[in-house]
């Protein structure tokens, strides 16, 4: 309970700084062309148009010869998509919504933050020790029971489709939508190994994403994906939860210009370094792990693919604002769009 209490105070405060995006049409930024197939540039297209209302007029401005082919009402704060260009196909899951509305309150405390109970998970060769956490799994099921707005047809026999056709399928996804695509793609393939389904082509690439599950269900992903592509900017503090390496890392992550040794946080005389804040975190998962149970949490693909993004220089002094905007600028989809080189998306 004090990791998850502890994890609502940092966490939403850093998101919503970091996902307001100009309120603009998706029109305003240079189409740029396409590189590559299912690689990271056109998983990071499919990343950032996920966060957009109107879907297919982001895919024919950033996307030209893709279009919308499944997508489902949002459900329980998830949303996903379907999209292709007759020959490759991916799905892609929105990532997390912060603003002032029903979605966002639940994907941040029903799934983001919901690392403290851990649920099996049986689509996996360990099916014993193999876990997830809670919000994972609640998501998980949110996408299993989704329909597609015309069709009514759920995704997994779509998907099954697609896969049976021979089309290769990517699934990615920024923050919670990269920590589900991992989930659910470990899913599908299960699936479709027990649908009899062979030599598919099925690939996972997620950015920003904190990690779903413990080591047995990492390796399991790894085995399953072994090409699959975990982008990491080694600022952003959301890849590091819920691991406990990674949370131990956050208080020397910003040392170049805004130190957390030099930041308090609290309220009137209970003050305490922002390095503390988060060794009380890792302290409170390691609580867990002896009273409940709790298994570790380890990231997929190792350490990722990482990415060094310098630091913007716009929050420089001592208040813990303005280590937490640059917590939310590092985080953001436009920094690991930059990256790859493709259209920053802004999305009304």
């Amino acid at each position: 309970m004090k990791t998850t209490c502890l994890s609502f105070i940092i966490l939403p405060l850093l998101l919503y700084s970091c996902v307001q995006k100009d309120s603009k049409k998706v029109l305003d930024n240079p189409v740029p062309r396409l590189q590559s197939g299912l690689t990271e540039d056109t998983a990071c297209l499919l990343s950032q148009v996920a966060y957009c209302t109107d879907i297919p007029a982001a895919l024919d401005q950033y996307m030209p010869g893709w279009s919308l082919v499944w997508e489902a009402a949002e459900l329980n704060g998830n949303h996903a998509f379907v999209a292709g260009n007759g020959r490759e196909y991916a799905l892609a899951i929105r990532g997390s919504l912060i603003n002032f509305s029903w979605a966002a309150f639940q994907n941040w405390i029903y799934q983001d933050l919901h690392v403290s109970v851990q649920e099996k998970w049986p689509f996996s060769a360990d099916s014993t020790t193999a876990r997830v956490s809670e919000g994972a799994y609640t998501g998980w099921e949110n996408l299993c029971k989704m329909q597609d707005r015309r069709t009514g047809q759920l995704l997994l026999p779509f998907l099954d489709s697609l896969v049976t056709a021979g089309a290769p399928l990517l699934i990615t996804g920024h923050s919670l939508g990269g920590n589900l695509a991992a989930v659910y793609g470990s899913y599908l393939w299960q699936a479709l190994q027990e649908k009899g389904r062979k030599n598919f082509h099925l690939n996972v690439i997620s950015f920003a994403a904190p990690a779903a599950g413990n080591a047995a269900f990492a390796a399991d992903f790894n085995k399953k994906f072994p090409g699959s592509v975990r982008v990491e900017n080694q600022y952003d503090i959301v890849p590091k939860f819920p691991t406990a390496s990674g949370i131990r890392s956050l208080g020397e992550l910003y040392n170049d210009s805004l130190p957390a040794g030099d930041i308090e946080v609290g309220y009137k005389n209970l003050r305490i370094p922002l390095p503390k804040l988060f060794t009380l975190l890792n302290t409170g998962l390691t609580v867990l792990e002896f009273t409940s149970g709790l298994s570790p949490y380890e990231q997929t693909n190792g350490n990722g693919t990482q990415i060094k993004v310098p630091l913007s220089g716009k929050y420089p002094g001592r208040e813990v604002l303005n280590w937490l905007n640059e917590a939310g600028y590092q985080h953001s989809i436009e920094r690991y769009a930059l990256y790859e080189k493709v259209a920053v998306i802004s999305c009304n």
